[in-house]
């Protein structure tokens, strides 16, 4: 990190990381809400339920360390990007 009258900036690698880390973790969300909805093994929901918790925790520290440094927040994919009622 770098630091500006005192205060420490992320770098261009950590920044670029982070974005990165962003659209995979939106990605996977998407992937865990349709696996979720098509389930047909109750024992492993627990599992997926848990595994979206972890991603929206996951995506809003992102955000907030992005806002932390005035950077815009990536538009990742969204519930938009995934046919749920395709099989």
């Amino acid at each position: 990190m770098n630091t500006q009258n005192g205060e420490p900036k992320l770098t261009s690698g950590e920044i670029a990381a982070l974005w990165t880390q962003y659209l995979n973790d939106t990605a996977g969300l998407c992937f865990n809400k349709y696996m979720l909805e098509h389930l047909k093994d109750p024992e492993i929901k627990g599992i997926f339920e848990y595994a979206i918790s972890l991603g929206q925790d996951h995506i809003q520290k992102i955000k907030k360390f992005l806002r932390a440094e005035n950077f815009p927040i990536p538009i990742g994919f969204t519930d938009n990007d995934v046919m749920m009622n395709s099989e």
